[in-house]
């Protein structure tokens, strides 16, 4: 991060996780129709290409939530820091909760 200006986003980061959120509704629209196996999920006792993308999108969450902790520690405190991300979790959940209503 070399040059990076502070609170500035790490575009190829940003990058990687919409290849993913894109390949994440290529591979699951693409069930319903006549495609080759390896752009299908794989049954139980396999493994695919798309079998692949959720872990990538899972993999690029991680990254930048380390990013982001990393920079409101510096700037707010771990305390701070601490009682932001368990509410962003609580209001996760709630939304997440209220969406299966």
């Amino acid at each position: 991060m070399g040059n990076k200006r502070p609170g500035e986003r790490l575009s190829s980061l940003d990058h990687f996780r919409g290849l993913a959120l894109f390949l994440m509704i290529v591979v699951n629209s693409l069930s319903d129709y006549d495609v080759p196996s390896w752009l299908k999920h794989a049954p139980w006792n396999g493994y695919r290409f798309p079998d692949l993308v959720a872990p990538m999108f899972l993999f690029a969450m991680g990254v930048a939530y380390r990013i982001s902790w990393e920079r409101r520690v510096s700037k707010f405190g771990l305390k701070r820091t601490v009682l932001h991300f368990v509410r962003r979790y609580i209001l996760l959940f709630l939304f997440g909760f209220i969406g299966t209503l």
